[in-house]
């Protein structure tokens, strides 16, 4: 894979006014501060599994918004190095591309982009990321098989005449610089607004273990230097039956990205600027609400390399955009114990790249979606949700139209108070996922042109056991969910190597995946435990002998994250740990990745005045690097580095300390 460079200039976008997305967001979750952090989905009427993560409330100190939800039950997510650095997650065994990603309402992962890199996400003080695991609402889109992420970028939820001010200052290691700013201030009954700004800095240059090195040896990484300075508006009005919100991004980052350690590059660079504005409107009325949505978000992209692996095919550079523009028309009536909740969707996604037949390559989609709620009782809550979307892919270059598709997705589920704090909940239902304008045409520099693509589907279920309560008169509480969940997925699309410094999609036909969830949040006293398992079964269920019955490859059967808090007056003391099982890194599983296990420790003070002190150390014993049997039948090994799927080395032992200052003004 070719990628990576250093870079030591920035060029961002400054926050701008915009305008955009979702009031009125039902239900608005007002957490109790003396809570444990949410694990799991609080209250009935639940359409998904899902969890909640925010910035600042975790035991951890969250680097970027991938480092905020790793720790949440059924999310795994893949790294190229340090934390900052490009990050996909993949959820109950499924790809990063079929994850859908959206900000304030609005979709960021697309027929252009179907990996997100979450890294590039900025992280502002109160942001909010919420994980649906394989089915989410039909209202929140369709094209995807591995669930939602969910983010809204600041919380707007202030008594009229309060503001809320915070700042978060962190160094770290690897030339690591973190500041986060949001001010958020209740202007009068009717109108809220919120601003924030995030910038980011590192060098990464961390040492690994150099196998191929005479002689072998640490080696400092080259080429991973990267910058990024994002910042966010929001605008809340309130006008009588009116709601309206207005949202706008700009974002700016470079990279470099210094690729495996086994063909480390030195000369190529990756530059990425976002804007987004969007607007919605919802009027509420004696049976339901009338809503109308609108956005345009326009990503650009540069790659270059002007030393590549292969001198013969010389410097390599592609620019691209992206611009996607949506509205939506919806409707929510309650009809007694009967909510419908009924969307009209129209997108259109045009792709702009060269040197690459994507140049000019768009997509037209139209989407119906119904969400329906039934309670029959106090105790029982059923839904139900349907969406069918036709996409239309054309060239308007000249090229010819790829036929018309309708891909349907539907799934039912309910929930069952079983008694004071315990519920069943499940689902089941059906997927699609059409392939991207990447994975068909590639992009003339990365991945490979793949014409002929079929869309994935997939037959998925889950179901599980939530419980709430407290003991001794409330001096110990505890929140649990345990989950089980399978799918079965055909015309699978899986991204191989393909030749020197490419990547490739492809249909790999059916793979199955089943697993189960557990997580954990407990107080006992001034101790508080959180904890996250997934166990994953993956299988290749192609008719292909080398691949068929094999694990899928990148997937880990086990994964568990656990943390310990102690609260002692104004300190807080914390130890973790994640433990990763032993991974296949290819489809043959000839290459395994060995199971790993890193611990974290931490602190934070109360300064008093609105201020406290974090340290954190992460990877606490250095784990760095992992033996690689070479010949069974001698028992040598050699000692390769610690890293992903795709072979970029890990950190070992990182450090933080940060600076929080939080203000509330009250009215």
């Amino acid at each position: 894979m070719r990628l990576g460079r250093p870079v030591t200039t920035l060029l961002a976008l400054a926050p701008f006014l915009g305008v955009t997305a979702a009031v009125g967001r039902a239900n608005a979750e007002v957490e109790d501060e003396e809570a444990p952090p949410l694990l799991v989905v609080q209250g009935s009427a639940a359409p998904a599994f899902s969890s909640t993560a925010r910035e600042g409330q975790g035991p951890r100190d969250a680097a970027d918004a991938a480092s905020l939800i790793e720790d949440q039950p059924g999310v795994h997510v893949r790294r190229q190095g340090a934390e900052g650095g490009f990050a996909t997650v993949s959820i109950r065994g499924n790809a990063s591309n079929q994850v859908a990603v959206t900000f304030a309402g609005v979709p960021l992962t697309g027929a252009a982009d179907p990996s997100l890199d979450l890294a590039s996400l900025p992280l502002w003080p109160g942001a909010a990321l919420r994980v649906h695991r394989t089915f989410a609402p039909a209202a929140f889109g369709g094209g995807y098989l591995g669930g939602v992420v969910a983010i809204e970028p600041l919380e707007l939820s202030l008594r009229a005449g309060s503001a809320r001010t915070e700042v978060y200052d962190a160094y770290g290691s690897f030339g690591s610089y973190r500041l986060r700013a949001s001010d958020v201030r209740a202007l009068s009954d009717e109108v809220r607004v919120g601003s924030g700004v995030a910038y980011a800095r590192w060098d990464g240059d961390f040492r690994y273990w150099d196998p191929n090195r005479v002689p072998a040896g640490d080696h400092a990484r080259e080429n991973a230097e990267g910058a990024q300075l994002a910042g966010v508006t929001q605008v809340r009005v309130e006008h009588g039956a009116w709601s309206v919100i207005a949202t706008g991004l700009a974002q700016g980052r470079r990279d470099g990205v210094p690729g495996p350690f086994e063909a480390p590059t030195r000369g190529a660079s990756l530059a990425r600027d976002r804007e987004l504005v969007a607007l919605e409107a919802r009027r509420r009325d004696d049976d339901g609400r009338w809503l109308a949505r609108a956005f345009i978000r326009r990503e650009g992209r540069t790659f270059g390399d002007d030393a590549p692996l292969d001198p013969v095919a010389g410097a390599r550079h592609v620019r691209g955009s992206v611009l996607d523009g949506g509205v939506t028309l919806g409707r929510s009536h309650a009809l007694g114990p009967l909510t419908l909740d009924a969307r009209l969707e129209f997108e259109l996604e045009r792709a702009q790249t060269a040197p690459s037949q994507l140049d000019g390559y768009q997509r037209a989609r139209v989407g119906v979606a119904v969400d329906a709620t039934l309670k029959p009782s106090a105790r029982l809550t059923l839904i139900a949700a349907a969406r069918a979307d036709l996409r239309d892919d054309a060239d308007p270059s000249g090229g010819t139209a790829t036929p018309r598709e309708l891909l349907p997705a539907a799934h039912v589920g309910g929930e069952l108070l079983l008694g004071e704090g315990l519920s069943l909940a499940a689902h089941g239902g059906a997927l699609a996922r059409p392939p991207s304008f990447l994975e068909l045409l590639g992009d003339g520099g990365v991945y490979a042109e793949s014409p002929g693509l079929r869309s994935e589907r997939s037959l998925g279920a889950d179901a599980g056991l939530r419980a709430r309560f407290a003991l001794f008169g409330g001096r110990a509480r505890f929140e649990a969910e345990l989950t089980g969940f399978a799918a079965h997925t055909t015309d699978f699309i899986v991204v191989t190597s393909h030749g020197l410094g490419t990547l490739k999609a492809v249909n790999v036909g059916a793979v199955r995946t089943a697993g189960a969830e557990a997580t954990l949040a407990a107080t006992f006293g001034p101790l508080r435990l959180l904890g996250s398992y997934t166990a994953l079964y993956s299988r290749d269920a192609t008719d292909e002998p080398s691949y068929r019955g094999r694990p899928l490859p990148g997937r880990a059967p086990h994964d568990l994250t656990a943390d310990a808090t102690v609260t002692l007056g104004r300190l807080a003391l914390h130890y973790g740990f994640d433990f990763v099982a032993a991974t296949p890194l290819d489809r043959a599983a000839l290459q395994i990745e060995p199971s790993r296990l890193t611990h974290d420790i931490g602190a934070r003070v109360r300064l008093g005045g609105g201020l406290t002190l974090l340290g954190e150390v992460r990877n606490l014993f250095d784990q760095r690097t992992r033996p690689v049997l070479l010949s069974s039948a001698t028992g040598e090994t050699v000692t390769y580095p610690i890293s992903d799927f795709l072979g970029y080395p890990m950190p070992g032992r990182r450090f933080t300390i940060a600076l929080r200052w939080s203000t509330q003004a009250a009215p």
